[in-house]
């Protein structure tokens, strides 16, 4: 999607035959196509990634590029432990906005505050070791107790469904002669139940209609 966008921008700004624009994964699929709600995202916007196929990044597309930016840190190390003279030129898209001297020293902020947090952590370990070692010691022992409890519940279980397989059986058969009549909200699914929600209501609206529609040519 990140390419789709850049070439867009790129087409907007009239710039196609001064900038290239290539996309490339640490881990793909060669020539695995785009997932279908990145597609359909992307059509929103009026760009089309119907055509895009998955790319493995190598060396040599490291070393050709003039800029590589990475979604995310542990991208940006992948690709440095391929070219470790690249340096200087990969940012992850985040890091590259943003102002370098300022990102700097928010590091140094943190790496400041997490030895301050560690100190503190071997400091309250100190003082309360003996409380601690004594929970430490409680838990190991209510595990071990839990453990127990849990394998006695599960051969209940093996029990209880071996005394009552026949009843099961019957209530599985009967259940299947039942008849489905719930249509399920497909809320919060991919874009493919979606489409087999649709297609349950158009099958079951036709039947209804084509019935209405008849009793009334009667």
């Amino acid at each position: 999607m990140a390419r789709a966008i850049a070439k867009g921008i790129i087409k907007e700004k009239d710039a196609e035959k001064r900038v290239k624009v290539v996309s490339a994964g640490t881990s793909v699929i060669p020539d695995s196509k785009a997932p279908e709600c990145a597609v359909n995202v992307m059509e929103e916007r009026g760009l089309d990634l119907k055509k895009h196929t998955a790319k493995q990044l190598t060396p040599e597309l490291i070393e050709e590029a003039d800029l590589v930016l990475t979604m995310t840190r542990n991208h940006k190390q992948h690709v440095l432990t391929m070219v470790p003279k690249a340096q200087e030129k990969v940012f992850t898209l985040k890091e590259y906005v943003r102002n370098l001297d300022s990102q700097e020293e928010v590091e140094e902020q943190l790496i400041d505050l997490a030895g301050r947090l560690e100190d503190k952590e071997v400091e309250f370990y100190k003082e309360n070791k003996n409380e601690i070692d004594s929970l430490k010691k409680q838990q190991k022992q209510l595990k071990e107790q839990l453990l127990n409890v849990e394998k006695k519940i599960q051969d209940w279980h093996i029990r209880f469904h071996a005394s009552t397989k026949r009843e099961r059986e019957d209530l599985k058969r009967l259940e299947e002669q039942m008849l489905d009549i719930d249509v399920y909200d497909p809320i919060g699914q991919p874009i493919q139940v979606y489409e087999e929600c649709a297609d349950e209501l158009e099958e079951n609206l036709r039947i209804i209609f084509g019935q209405v529609i008849n009793s009334l040519n009667k």
